[in-house]
């Protein structure tokens, strides 16, 4: 429970560990649909968080579209991995401040 807010990791680790007490303690079919609900659950709330919550939330926090924030959280992830990924948000944010302020330009 408490694993969903590690985030990229949390919900795969709140997976793990329900599928081994599962394996430890339950019979085969019960198993088998349970990691199919687990299944289904992670990848609904990985879609839903990832590519609508989470490019609002914050993109709307710090002054960027939704698709600007998509945008550059793939760019950070393909140049940069985890880190890119943290640190491309902030940046673009102060890009798309300081562009503007630097060329007298209106965005």
């Amino acid at each position: 429970g408490m694993t969903i807010f590690l985030p990229f990791i949390g919900p795969l680790a709140s997976f793990a560990l329900t599928v081994t007490v599962c394996l430890c303690f339950c019979k085969t079919q019960l198993i088998i649909t349970l990691i199919g609900v687990c299944l289904s659950y992670l990848l609904i709330n990985g879609l839903l968080e990832q590519l609508f919550l989470y490019p609002t939330l914050v993109g709307g926090a710090i002054g960027l579209t939704t698709l600007e924030t998509i945008i550059v959280v793939l760019l950070g992830g393909l140049l940069g991995g985890i880190t890119g990924m943290i640190l491309s948000v902030p940046a673009a944010a102060v890009l798309k401040f300081l562009i503007p302020k630097i060329y007298r330009i209106r965005i």
